[in-house]
């Protein structure tokens, strides 16, 4: 599963620390899709800067998971293998295994990095449905379009959690879902599948 806008509403604390530090005034509902340059003005690189800003400030290191995310993680874990398979970075990887281990202690059996910045400056990375297959993963919590898509496209389940940015998205392995307890049914109706 992803951690952002999955465990976590990570984006609208980036919206936070742009409007306090930038002078901005963007709400949640102005993104439409995860390319912040978009939204902010001026070039890949300017907004890859901006969120570096954003993991350096006390607004990355007061993230707070959905209260239903934790009870739900809860509820999988002991069913279930649970992998985060994340677009982050690697320079935050250490901040990232203590936010998981300080709220989802034990939950998880790896954490994988896939880095959306490589692709976003056209460098090679790993696709987070790569990353599934090569684990085995079977069903993928989502949130972000294009990383649901591949994972559908490569025949791995996928429960989109509905966003502004993935409203136009459909697929017949995926399922949309608008909470954590939506999302709780989903993966019980599909485990009885696989």
């Amino acid at each position: 599963m992803d951690i952002d806008e999955v465990l976590v509403g990570t984006v609208s604390h980036i919206l936070q620390y742009h409007n306090e530090v930038y002078k901005t005034n963007f709400k949640f509902q102005d993104i439409k899709d995860y390319d912040f340059w978009k939204l902010w003005g001026g070039t890949k690189e300017e907004a890859i800067k901006k969120v570096y800003g954003f993991y350096a400030s006390s607004h990355f290191k007061e993230l707070k998971p959905f209260p239903e995310a934790i009870e739900s993680i809860n509820i999988l874990r002991k069913e279930h293998e649970l992998i985060i398979v994340t677009a982050r970075q690697a320079d935050i990887k250490e901040a990232t295994y203590n936010w998981i281990n300080a709220y989802f202690p034990n939950s998880f059996s790896a954490i994988h990095f896939a880095d959306d910045y490589e692709q976003i400056m056209g460098k090679k990375y790993k696709r987070k449905s790569s990353i599934c297959e090569d684990s085995g993963i079977e069903l993928m919590l989502e949130d972000h379009p294009n990383c649901a898509l591949e994972c559908a496209n490569c025949g791995i389940n996928t429960i989109l959690f509905s966003k502004a940015w993935n409203a136009a998205l459909s697929h017949e392995k995926i399922i949309r879902t608008n909470s954590w307890p939506e999302a709780l049914g989903a993966v019980k109706q599909l485990s009885q599948n696989l």
